[in-house]
């Protein structure tokens, strides 16, 4: 006799198993993803973000460290030096997990990926939408891994609107 049996292990995670004559035969956990809808900039996404955003980041996610540490794909090893090394921070464990992250590069660390880890763990894209309003784009195209900082967002007075632009900037940024 062959039984599929259907468990929710969390609102993420579901677990399908197969027996067959009483030995589990196949198993496999399925998680579940949602699709991100932010209102964060398509010429931000495919960026790197810099220190002063993570930085800024890390005091406003909260206890989520380990979560998002996996949802990003650091290993849980790393996540546990994390942990024992710095037992009662959360903001620092919150950025050292966010830093290690950028550094790991197996994925390129781009908002986008930060952004879907987020909505994953069930903290939005909000916190992260309202540090990136103050940067400017330029920023992240020129950081992309050299580690300089973020530059204020300038808002443009009528002077400024009046020039014409005379260069075309890309708006994908350079890959490093």
């Amino acid at each position: 006799m062959t039984t599929l049996v259907y468990c929710q292990l969390s609102p993420l995670i579901d677990s399908i198993s197969i027996y067959h004559k009483g030995y589990n035969y196949f198993s496999l956990l399925v998680k579940r993803i949602k699709i991100v809808e932010s209102d964060i900039p398509l010429e931000y996404q495919d960026c790197i973000p810099t220190d002063e955003i993570l930085d800024a980041l890390a005091s406003r996610i909260g206890q989520v460290y380990f979560q998002l540490g996996a949802e990003v794909g650091l290993a849980i090893p790393t996540l546990e030096h994390i942990q024992a090394n710095i037992p009662r921070d959360l903001e620092a464990q919150n950025k050292e997990v966010l830093f290690q992250w950028r550094k790991d590069r197996s994925v390129k660390p781009t908002i986008r990926v930060l952004v879907q880890a987020l909505v994953n763990v069930g903290r939005g894209a909000h916190c992260l939408q309202e540090i990136i309003e103050n940067v400017d784009p330029n920023t992240l195209r020129r950081f992309e891994g050299r580690g300089e900082g973020a530059i204020p967002k300038k808002h443009q007075t009528k002077s400024d609107q009046k020039q014409p632009r005379t260069q075309k900037k890309s708006k994908k940024c350079q890959i490093s």
